[in-house]
Formats: structure tokens, C-alpha cells, sequence
């Protein structure tokens, strides 16, 4: 063949390589492999991974997602169109201080899995760094997490044993799995656990939580003033509490505010159980439940912090907002130093093992923003100025009531 021949070959390959890209035809996506796998449900999966790996705790509700709005998917993925490459999509756990997981999404393409996939794992990097450091058993769960992509399905996998709940995921999506759950209309719910149940603590009319009257009979040292014996149980423990940290001895009310939050946040255990089991540690939201019991969510937490420091006349109060990316509801608490005012999360006090910390212990608005804090300002006092510690290095006083000025710190008179 000649030289000629060649180039003229090579020009006609050419023009047909170039008019085929230039056709409009689409290149055909990659189909995923389903032989190999039963047709289940999305549902049924999740609820496999459920019942099947030991201590599995529920953090929420168990939900579909497809009624959910652009922004739902957005706030959990980053991605508010990843659900259009879905065809079913459930999931269990995930709320507040509980990591673990099963999350559950079918798709026809590679394309879709792939996107899915990455959505999935940029939830798992997330939610690690969130709990890191606040929350470090959570935070091991996360790192120990797994996103399984298997034919049509991609899993979420999060929890205390990941190794019985990859077992359980991978045996429900193949062939020959039979299903044991049904629909989510029918589905199996837990039930709840008698050996903690406790009587309800009625908190109607009581913004905090709390009877206002046992902050009222302690100061007076009037038992008497309260019938009720659920508020009679709660004023005794409070009194043996206070009676424990703070003892006979003189304390300034910063001291005092402090000895509160090391108890609260390291005596009570956060209930990560309350948002599955109905009927179940039903007093988790209140001061009663977290003193009495030693069990709470946030609420409970900083309803407990606000009636200690109001009984030894430490002005406090609530804030209800959001915390983390996924705007969970969260409650914290709000304290008044002499003429200042200082955001303070007792439920976020604790390191999950051993250790109070006090990275949340009088600190300012902007460091509760940065640290994915939400709430709406205008309601709340401004806390906007250094933090505590900050103050109390450059002179401030620890007993603030022994000065006229808070600018100008005064010694203390001996």
C-alpha cells in the first residue's frame, strides 16, 4: 500500500470517528448486574440490619425519604438532587448524640451508584469530624463505618458491631433472602423495655422543665411548699446534690456554677435510646429525668443545669435551637456572670468515656456559631463579648460580687 493510500485510509477513519461524536446519540449508561441479587426492598434491609446486629441503637425515627423535600437530602448528603438517582431509599437511626446507622438506596445505573456512593461517604466523613471530639464512642462507630455499593444497592452502615451489620446487609440483598418485615405501613417496631419504664413527671405550664415552686422551697427551706411527690423526689435529690458538691463552705457563684456543670454533665448519661423505645424513660426531656433517673437528651441536660443554678440563685436560662449541619433540635443553656451573659451545653460536657471538659462551659455567641450551634437570637440575651475563662485571666474577679464596675476589677477584700 502506498504512502498516499495510507493518508486517505487514516482521513476516511478520521471523519467517521468525527461524525459519530458529532450524531447526538448518547453513549449508552452501564446497567447494573441484578442476577445475582433478590428484589428487596430498600425498607427491608434496613430493618434486617436493625434486628440483626447486637445493641443497634436508634438515634430517630424510622422514615422513608422520597416525601422529603430537595433540602432534606441536601442537609444529609450534600447533594439536594442525589435522590433522583434513587428508585428506593430508607433509612434508621441518625439523631442527636447517636451514630449509629442503616441507610438504604436502589438505583438502575453505575452512573446513579457511583453518585449515590459518593454521597453516602461524604456523609460518613461529616458526621466523623462532627463527633469528634464531643462524642468519641460515637466518633469511633463512624470511623469504623462502612459504604457498601453491591448491584443495585448502596448501604450506609454505621454501628457498634459493623462487621454483624455488613453480614446482615450483604445476606438480605441476595437471592433466596426471604422477607420477614413486609412494607413500612406494616413494619415491626420495638417494643418497649418494661425494667425502665418510670412515671411521668408532668412538665405542663413549665417552660424549664421543672416546677418553679422547688427552687422557691429551697431557698426558703420549706419542704412544705410542694405536695406533689415527683417534685418532692426531684427537690430531695437536688438538695442531696447540692448539699454533695458545693458542702458547707463558702463559694462565690462562679464556683458554684461550675461544681453544677461538672455534675451534670458527667453524672448524667445521655438516653440514646429515648427517641426509639415508646413509653420508655419517659422523663429524658426534664430536670427530673436527668437528677432522679441520671438519664437524659439536651433538653434534659439543661433543664437539670438551670433548676441546680437557680436553687443557689444563679440567673440561667434555656435556649431551644438546632445543632450540627442537619439542624437536629438541641437545647442548651444560657448563664448571667455579674453583668454578662455566657452560653453553656452541659450535654456536650462529657467525652463519652471519662472526662468533663469545659470546651462549652461559659463561652461566647460566636464560638456556639462557629461549633454549629443555631438559634434565634433576638430571643435570647446577647453573649457576645470574651468568654469567662478569658475574663477571669485578665483580672475579672471570681466573686462577682466584689466589685461596682465589671471594667475595672477590684480586689478582694480580706
Amino acid at each position: 500500500m502506498n504512502k498516499r493510500r495510507r493518508y486517505r485510509l487514516l482521513a476516511v477513519f478520521l471523519a467517521a470517528l468525527l461524525l459519530q461524536g458529532c450524531s447526538g446519540k448518547k453513549e449508552k449508561k452501564e446497567t447494573l448486574n441484578t442476577e445475582d441479587y433478590g428484589n428487596v426492598s430498600a425498607y427491608e434491609i434496613c430493618m434486617s440490619v436493625y434486628f440483626d446486629t447486637p445493641d443497634f441503637t436508634e438515634g430517630g425515627s424510622f422514615g422513608a425519604g422520597f416525601e422529603e423535600t430537595s433540602s432534606y437530602f441536601e442537609s444529609m448528603f450534600y447533594d439536594a438532587e442525589v435522590a433522583q438517582c434513587m428508585t428506593d431509599f430508607y433509612i434508621v437511626g441518625g439523631e442527636g448524640v447517636v451514630a449509629d446507622e442503616v441507610i438504604v438506596a436502589v438505583t438502575d445505573t453505575k452512573e446513579k451508584r457511583d453518585r449515590i456512593e459518593k454521597a453516602f461517604q461524604t456523609r460518613l466523613k461529616a458526621r466523623t469530624e462532627t463527633f469528634t471530639g464531643y462524642a468519641p464512642v460515637e466518633a469511633d462507630k463512624l470511623r469504623r463505618g462502612r459504604v457498601l455499593a453491591e448491584g443495585p444497592y448502596v448501604i450506609y452502615l454505621v454501628s457498634g458491631n459493623i462487621e454483624a451489620s455488613c453480614q446482615s446487609a450483604l445476606a438480605a440483598i441476595k437471592k433466596g433472602y426471604e422477607p420477614r418485615f413486609g412494607t413500612p405501613e406494616n413494619r415491626i417496631t420495638p417494643s418497649p423495655d418494661p425494667s425502665n419504664q418510670e412515671p411521668q413527671y408532668h412538665t405542663e405550664g413549665y417552660e424549664s422543665g421543672f416546677n418553679p415552686e422547688i427552687v422557691r422551697a429551697y431557698r426558703e427551706q420549706n419542704r412544705a411548699l410542694l405536695t406533689d411527690p415527683l417534685d418532692l423526689e426531684l427537690y430531695d435529690c437536688c438538695s442531696e446534690i447540692l448539699a454533695d458538691i458545693l458542702g458547707d463552705r463558702e463559694v462565690t457563684l462562679p464556683e458554684a456554677e461550675k461544681a453544677i456543670y461538672v455534675y451534670v454533665a458527667g453524672q448524667v448519661k445521655y438516653d440514646e435510646k429515648h427517641y426509639s423505645l415508646e413509653g420508655d424513660r419517659v422523663n429524658s426531656d426534664n430536670a427530673y429525668g436527668a437528677l432522679v433517673h441520671g438519664h437524659a437528651i439536651c433538653t434534659g441536660y439543661s433543664s437539670a443545669f438551670h433548676l441546680l443554678c437557680s436553687m443557689v440563685e444563679i440567673e440561667c436560662i434555656d435556649v431551644v435551637g438546632q445543632a450540627h449541619y442537619e439542624r437536629n433540635p438541641h437545647g442548651w443553656n444560657m448563664v448571667k456572670i455579674g453583668p454578662y451573659w455566657y452560653q453553656v451545653d452541659p450535654c456536650w460536657g462529657w467525652d463519652g468515656k471519662t472526662e468533663v471538659y469545659f470546651d462549652y462551659f461559659n463561652e461566647t455567641s460566636e464560638f456556639f456559631e462557629n461549633t454549629e450551634h443555631y438559634w434565634q437570637k433576638s430571643d435570647y440575651p446577647a453573649a457576645d463579648t470574651v468568654n469567662y475563662e478569658t475574663r477571669l485571666k485578665n483580672g475579672y474577679p471570681d466573686d462577682v460580687e466584689a466589685f461596682d464596675d465589671p471594667e475595672v476589677p477590684k480586689k478582694r477584700t480580706p
